[in-house]
C-alpha cells in the first residue's frame, strides 16, 4: 500500500479575475497526482471546482471546502452601485470612497467568521504549502497564523507586486499612479469584468509636469484609505482576534514568502525585482482547441 499523499491547499477569492490563475495551477497539479490537492473558497466558486472533478482524465479529484461569509463580489453589490471614478486628480477623492467601502468592506465580524473558517480550514487539510490569493486578506492572514509554507500566487504583473519597494520611492515619481499600485480587483459579475483601479490615466515615463500631481495622489490614497474608518475597524477587530501579521492590503509584498506573477518580465516597466518574486510567463487552464469547441465555424 503506497503512503498517503501530502496536500496541497489553494486558498481564493471565486471571482475569475482571481481564481483563474489558482484553478489552472490546481488542476496542473490534479493531472500529475502527485499531490491532494484542495481548494478553499467561497461557494460561488464550487460549480467551477465540480466542473473539473467531471473530467474523465483524471484519476482523483479537488477537494473544495467552502469558506463561511460573504465574498468580495457580494460585498461590492452590497456597498457600492457605482465602481466608476474620473481618472487623474478629479477621481482621487471618488477612488478613495470607492476602495474604503468595497476593498475593506468587511464588517469585522464577517472578516473574524471568514478568518476562523478558512483557520479550521488549514488545520483539517494540514498542507505543506498554502498557494494564496493576495485579495483573500483572510485567507492569508489565516495561512500566516500557523506554521506552513506560503507561496502567493498573483494574478497580476510584476509592476503591481513590487511597485511599493522600489529604490528612491519610485511609486512617487517614476511610476504612473495606474489600476492596481494601489489595489486593483476584478470581478465576474453579470457576465462582465468589473474594474476598480486608481487609474491616474497619466502616462509612462511620467512627464515632468505631473510628477506633483502623482506624489499628491499617492499620499491622498494612502492616507486616505489606511486611516479610513472601515479599515481602522478592520484593524481593530485583527488585533482583539490575536492575529499579529501586517494586514496584506497594507503591505501587498512580503519578502518572507515566494510569489508568482504570470507575467514576463522583458514586457513589464523597468523595476527592481527581488529574488522571491518569479515571472512564470502566462499560468492558463487546459481548454479545448476552436474545432472540437466551435466545430460550426
Amino acid at each position: 500500500m503506497s503512503p498517503p499523499k501530502q496536500s496541497i491547499l489553494f486558498l481564493t477569492s471565486p471571482e475569475h479575475g482571481q481564481s483563474n490563475v489558482a484553478l489552472a495551477v490546481a488542476e496542473e497539479f490534479l493531472h500529475r497526482g502527485e499531490f491532494e490537492v484542495h481548494i478553499a473558497s467561497f461557494e460561488e466558486l464550487s460549480a467551477r471546482v465540480q466542473a473539473i472533478n467531471d473530467k474523465v482524465e483524471y484519476d482523483q479529484v479537488i477537494h473544495f471546502h467552502p469558506i463561511a461569509g460573504p465574498s468580495l463580489s457580494e460585498i461590492v453589490t452590497r456597498t457600492t452601485p457605482n465602481i466608476c471614478h474620473r481618472p487623474g486628480l478629479a477621481g482621487t477623492r471618488d477612488a478613495c470612497n470607492i476602495i474604503n467601502i468595497s476593498v475593506v468592506g468587511w464588517k469585522p465580524d464577517e472578516y473574524i467568521r471568514s478568518y476562523r473558517s478558512s483557520l479550521e480550514i488549514l488545520k483539517d487539510v494540514r498542507p505543506v504549502v498554502v498557494v494564496v490569493d493576495p485579495l483573500l486578506h483572510l485567507g492569508l492572514d489565516a495561512a500566516r497564523s500557523i506554521d506552513t509554507r506560503i507561496v502567493i500566487l498573483w494574478p497580476v504583473p510584476l509592476k503591481d507586486i513590487v511597485v511599493t519597494i522600489q529604490p528612491k520611492a519610485g511609486l512617487l515619481w517614476k511610476y504612473p499612479l495606474c489600476a492596481t499600485h494601489i489595489f486593483l480587483l476584478e470581478f465576474w459579475y453579470r457576465a462582465d469584468f468589473l474594474l476598480l483601479s486608481t487609474g491616474s490615466g497619466y502616462p509612462y515615463p511620467l512627464p515632468w509636469r505631473l510628477i506633483l500631481a502623482n506624489i499628491y495622489m499617492a499620499f491622498c490614497f494612502g492616507l486616505m484609505v489606511r486611516l479610513g474608518k472601515p479599515l481602522r475597524d478592520l484593524l481593530d477587530i485583527r488585533k482583539k482576534a490575536g492575529i499579529q501579521t501586517v494586514f496584506p492590503h497594507v503591505a501587498p509584498y512580503c519578502e518572507n514568502h515566494l510569489h508568482l506573477s504570470p507575467s514576463f518580465q522583458e514586457m513589464d516597466f523597468p523595476l527592481y525585482v527581488p529574488d522571491n518574486v518569479i515571472s512564470c510567463g502566462p499560468i492558463l487552464r487546459p481548454c479545448p482547441s476552436l474545432t472540437d469547441s466551435d466545430p460550426a465555424r
